[in-house]
This record gives C-alpha cells, sequence and structure tokens, in this order.
C-alpha cells in the first residue's frame, strides 16, 4: 500500500480540521460566530467531546457567550450562577482542569450535584489566550466517564491556543474599527462646528472636549449627537 492509499490517522485528520479551523475563523464577521465555528469544530476534533462551551470573565463576572448542546448551556451556566467548578477554576486558578467521573469528584460539591443530575459524568476545562481585560476557558463534556484521555487533553491545548489567538485577533481587530468609526464622526462633527461657528479645526476639538468633560459623556457621543441631532449637548 503507498502512501497516498493509507489510510488517514487520526492526527493527522485532526491536524487538518485545525488547518480549516484556522481559514474559517479568518473570515468570521464576528466574535460570536467565530466562537461558535470553534465549538462545533471542538467537538469533531478533540476525542470524547460531546458538547463544548466557551466562558468568558470580564472583572468578577462570569459569562457564556456560546455553547454547542444542552447539557453544554446547562452546565457553563451552573457554574455562572455557583461561581464555582472546573471552568472557574481553569479561568482564576490553573490553566486546566479534568473531571473523570462527577459522581466521585469531592473538589465542587455544589456543582458536582446538579451537574450530575443534568446528565453530566466527565469534564475537561482549559484557558484560552484571551483578549487584554479578560479570562476565556474552553469546556469540554461527555455523558460518559473518564472520556478525556491524555490524547484528548494534548489534542484540547492545541486547539485552545488556535482559538486563543483568533480571538485576541478579532477583539484587536473589532477594536481598531470602532476607533476608525470614532474618528470620523469626530472628524464629521468638528466640521459641522467649524462651518457653524467659522472656528479651526483645532477649537472645533477643544469645545468637543470641553463638552465632553463638563457633561462626563465620552467624546464620541458628544460627536455621534452633534452629527445625529445637529445639536451640542447643554
Amino acid at each position: 500500500m503507498t502512501l497516498l492509499e493509507s489510510k488517514t490517522t487520526p492526527a493527522a485528520e485532526a491536524v487538518t480540521m485545525v488547518a480549516e479551523l484556522a481559514v474559517g475563523l479568518a473570515d468570521s464577521p464576528s466574535l460570536l460566530e467565530l466562537v461558535q465555528r470553534a465549538l462545533e469544530l471542538a467537538i469533531d476534533i478533540v476525542p470524547g467531546c460531546e458538547q463544548a462551551g466557551i466562558s468568558m470573565q470580564r472583572g468578577n463576572t462570569i459569562e457564556t457567550p456560546a455553547s454547542v448542546g444542552p447539557l453544554a448551556t446547562a452546565c457553563d451556566r451552573l457554574q455562572e450562577q455557583l461561581g464555582v467548578g472546573p471552568c472557574v477554576t481553569a479561568l482564576r486558578e490553573s490553566d486546566t482542569v479534568r473531571i473523570d467521573d462527577v459522581l466521585t469528584d469531592e473538589r465542587w460539591p455544589s456543582f458536582a450535584e446538579a451537574a450530575a443530575q443534568l446528565g453530566l459524568r466527565s469534564m475537561y476545562a482549559c484557558r484560552l489566550i484571551a483578549p487584554h481585560d479578560r479570562l476565556a476557558a474552553l469546556n469540554l463534556y461527555s455523558t460518559q466517564p473518564a472520556a478525556f484521555d491524555p490524547e484528548s487533553e494534548a489534542m484540547a491545548l492545541g486547539y485552545a491556543t488556535h482559538v486563543g489567538l483568533a480571538l485576541a485577533a478579532l477583539e484587536k481587530e473589532e477594536n481598531l474599527r470602532r476607533a476608525l468609526q470614532s474618528r470620523e464622526v469626530i472628524g464629521q462633527a468638528m466640521g459641522i462646528l467649524m462651518e457653524r461657528q467659522r472656528i479651526t479645526a483645532s477649537q472645533a476639538f477643544d469645545l468637543m472636549v470641553h463638552v465632553s468633560q463638563r457633561s462626563n459623556v465620552k467624546l464620541r457621543e458628544i460627536a455621534a449627537q452633534l452629527v445625529r441631532t445637529g445639536l451640542l449637548p447643554s
């Protein structure tokens, strides 16, 4: 049998899927769509994974922007509500957390009891590279005990690196887009003031900054209101 005729190995298939992930995520128009695509592929790539979710923490608030499967959704929300669980620990204390059997794990009794009733048996959570002001974790779920072995962990960690980098890149792109949009609106507002009050660009900008500081409203919001209504806040 030649190399071309040989069967593709699971590892090779996973590498191909990760490559497809990189291409697919590059075309994602939003953070939410990127996360959703990533979760769907995680289920295909990581051995033992049946359902998946991504949790993010900003400050003390944990939220789940996307999940695939009712068990993943319920378990992610459960950890949000309780403030404890493997996902929370992965976010705040350890890069990775594995539960081989929720029925015998004693680390988070309140989570374990409720999750078992939902049908969870094993879980793997690993922290993602995330935008600078957030923590994020990939949460993988199974209804079978001991579903995640060392191969699963290695695959999940490699995959999580790609997803985290994609998240950070998209966040940077969205921030840049918002900054450009803000600059455009501020420029339009300055033009209105310059024409109306016969002042220079510097004077128009200083006037908006003064109004922003006095009213405690962000400069881009002051500019947007001026462009929209023709009026500066009193």
